[in-house]
């Protein structure tokens, strides 16, 4: 680690004026340093101001330069209640999509997050082919069975199903980013859902669970 290019070296004290006034100045220039009254903005300490809006784990993501490793074990969870939406009955037959109406919304505090769903899906028939696709938007929360509302994003690539015989299921998780050329508003509202369709068949999806995460957008040290 370099030594603050601001602050002298601080010469061991002896029983000398000289000397002594010597290791005051110092000190006094470490503490300016370090309180942002001399150097650049990187020199001085961080203080709970600066650590208050971004939490201290992302801070340290931020110095560290661990944006992408560090982020998702530093985020905040953003859950609105409970995400577990069970079963989806009846069976799905449409094939235009609608969406699940899991309910999952949240203020934004950052400008990204990432949203996951796990469950397990299953068509009635055999080849049967069932295609779930993650949704997301800031405007009014959409019920089950509702089609896509105009203005959501669909995020990522839909899932699709194939079964291999009738009643054929098995486990599917998809993961997206929530972005955009600015990215999310902050202090806005915003919700995540699955919206499903079927190529054939009658589709289920079973023992759901969507969640989000914010990723902590880079810190900017005030001057």
């Amino acid at each position: 680690m370099s030594a603050n290019p601001n602050v002298p070296a601080i010469s061991p004290p002896i029983a000398n004026t000289e000397a002594l006034t010597s290791v005051v100045i110092a000190l006094r220039a470490g503490v300016q340093s370090l309180s942002g009254q001399i150097g650049g903005p990187l020199d001085r300490a961080i203080t709970f101001n600066d650590i208050s809006g971004v939490g201290q784990y992302g801070l340290l993501a931020r110095l560290s330069d661990l944006e992408q490793a560090v982020a998702l074990l530093a985020a905040r969870q953003l859950l609105s209640g409970d995400s577990s939406l069970g079963s989806l009955t009846p069976n799905i037959t449409s094939t235009t999509y609608i969406m699940a109406g899991m309910g999952v919304h949240f203020i934004a505090d950052q400008t990204r997050a990432i949203a996951h769903i796990d469950g397990q899906i299953g068509n009635n028939a055999n080849n049967g082919t069932t295609y779930v696709q993650l949704v997301g938007g800031s405007g009014p929360i959409p019920a089950r069975g509702d089609p896509i509302p105009p203005g959501a994003t669909t995020l990522g690539q839909p899932v699709r199903f194939l079964s291999a015989s009738a009643n054929d299921y098995t486990p599917f998780a998809q993961a997206a980013l929530l972005s955009g050329p600015t990215g999310m508003g902050r202090g806005t509202q915003h919700w995540v859902d699955i919206a499903v369709r079927v190529g054939s068949g009658a589709a289920t999806l079973t023992e759901l669970y969507l969640v989000l995460f914010e990723l902590l957008d880079p810190l900017v040290l005030p001057p």
